[in-house]
Order: C-alpha cells, then structure tokens, then sequence
C-alpha cells in the first residue's frame, strides 16, 4: 500500500467532519499517529508497504473515527476558539496602547514642582479620605522660595465602580483667605494624579484647607504650612 493510501484515509477522515476549520489540525494528528505505528511495524521487521497498510487498518473504520471527531469539532466551537483568539489579540493590543503607557504615567514626575534648592520647606501629609468608592490620597504640601504652594494629591476609585466626575476642591487658610489654584492633572489605570499650585498665599495662615462640598459628598483636609523639613 503505497503512501497516497494514507492520504486517502485521512480525506475519508474529514470528510465526516463538518467544520473545516478542524480539518488541517485533525489530518496532522492522524498522520503522527500512522507514522508512529508505521516505524513500530518495521522495527517490528515488516517491509515499509505492508507497515503502511497495517498502521491504516490499525486506525479503524475512517468514517467512524470522523463521525467521533465531528461531535468534538462542533462549528460553534470553532467560531469560539476563534472569537477568544480575537480577544486575546486585542487586549494584548489594547494593554501595549494603554494600559502599559498608562502604568509609566504612574512614575511620570510633574515639571512645574520645585526641588532641591528651590524649596523652602515640605512636609509628608499622606491623610485619605473616601467618598462612595472614590479615595484621595493628600501626599506632600511644598513651599517654594517663591512664596507659591504646591499641594500633591491622588483619587482613585473601586475596580469596576461607577465613578463620577469629581470637582476640585475648595481652597482657604485658617485666616478666612480665599485660594483659587492652578496645576496639573496625570492620569493612569489606578486613578488620576494631581498637583495644585497656588500663588502668594498669606504668610501668617498657619494650614491650608481642601474643602470638598457638592452635591452631599463632602470632604475636608487641613494642611499645615509649617513645620516641615526645611531643604
């Protein structure tokens, strides 16, 4: 039995097995199982037509191994496999576009804070808060040689929440004095970065009030404006 003999045995295979996206991948593990039992025949000491012709009737009945196969190789699981396949390329597409550029936002300093000799004094805050499923994190308060203050903050919220867009704070000293601040804003896939800036505030305030009011969600930290590490 010539090899066009297996060739034959592995289209009567696949012809009982309706979805043809299966068809290359059924054919490639059939023909490694002949060729598996055609080397176990001549070592075994048969010449390499009647080794042939016993691993194919080895296999069985072709019709009934396809009529097996087809109940494996249904077509909507093909089209699943495929869909899944899909999906995977696109979140692989989707963390290289956004997830890691937005996990290096994460360490991305912010230009417009002072450093080293440039500041007066600094001091670590670190105090959180919650509103709903929504954490700030008060970080660092900074003052420049300048006279201006430099506020470093982070929100963030659940996994899978329903956020809402938060408003900025509300800015006063404990001298009734009214702030309204610049700054920056740095977004990352854990929540958002922020720095407020804020110019000649009075220098006889002793702490610095974030005040959140809208809507019933209410927040409130009071900073202190000395007492830090001079530099």
């Amino acid at each position: 039995m010539p090899w066009y003999k297996v060739d034959e045995f592995l289209n009567e295979v696949c012809k009982n097995v309706k979805y043809k996206g299966a068809h290359d991948t059924i054919s490639e593990e059939l023909q490694n199982h002949i060729q598996d039992r055609i080397h176990d025949f001549i070592d075994r000491g048969f010449d390499e037509e009647t080794a042939i012709r016993k691993a194919v009737e080895s296999m069985g009945d072709p019709v009934e191994i396809g009529k097996e196969l087809n109940k494996l190789h249904r077509p909507y699981v093909g089209w699943f496999l495929s869909i899944i396949n899909t999906l995977i390329v696109l979140v692989g597409f989707y963390a290289i576009l956004i997830i890691i550029p937005s996990f290096f936002r994460i360490f991305e300093p912010f230009g417009s804070i002072p450093s080293g000799k440039d500041i007066k004094y600094s001091v670590n805050i670190n105090e959180k808060d919650r509103i709903d499923d929504r954490t700030v994190v008060v970080k660092k308060l900074v003052v420049d040689k300048n006279g201006s203050v430099y506020i470093r903050y982070d929100d963030y919220s659940k996994l899978f929440s329903q956020g809402w867009s938060m408003l900025d704070f509300q800015i006063y000293d404990d001298k009734g004095n009214r702030y309204y601040g610049g700054g920056e804003g740095k977004g990352n896939i854990f929540g958002n970065r922020h720095l407020i800036r804020i110019d000649n505030f009075n220098k006889d305030a002793k702490k610095l009030i974030l005040d959140y009011d809208y809507y019933n969600r209410k927040m409130r930290f009071e900073l202190p404006l000395s007492g830090g590490d001079g530099v």
